[in-house]
């Protein structure tokens, strides 16, 4: 299921899967297709924003940290560190998070790209609202 939403309801789409242990879990606790009450939605949602939150900021410091580069072939997440960004071992810890949420990325450089394109679309825009077409994960 392909959909249009931000960049931090697609990882609090995720966090709240990855929360409960998974895409089949999550089929497991809520049913195919998913029936989930309102408080159970909004408990799961809770528990996974804050990771969702650290892992859609990397997302978007990695998209701007690419941008200020000169050279971007050679961009990653040792230069991400050496940017000044966040210490080594952050980075790190930040794309292990972000590989636990996004496991068919290796880095969030694929989601960068649809950053800067979106922005570049965007950029004449009074109010511009980033929204990603994305493949989610779905329980159904």
């Amino acid at each position: 299921m392909v959909r249009r939403d931000s960049l931090l309801g697609h990882t609090i789409s995720r966090a709240v899967i990855a929360h409960v242990g998974g895409l089949e879990a999550a089929r497991a606790r809520w049913g195919d297709p998913p029936k989930v009450g309102k408080w159970d939605a909004l408990a799961a949602t809770a528990r996974a924003t804050p990771k969702a939150v650290q892992v859609a900021t990397f997302i978007v410091t990695w998209a701007m940290a690419w941008q200020l580069r000169e050279d971007k072939s050679t961009f990653g997440i040792e230069a991400y560190s050496r940017e000044g960004f966040e210490s080594r071992r952050s980075a790190y810890r930040r794309l292990a998070d972000f590989r636990e949420l996004w496991p068919e990325y290796d880095d969030p450089q694929p989601l960068a790209d649809l950053i800067a394109a979106e922005v570049r679309r965007l950029k004449d825009d009074v109010v511009p609202t980033i929204a990603l077409e994305l493949e989610l994960p779905t329980l159904a």
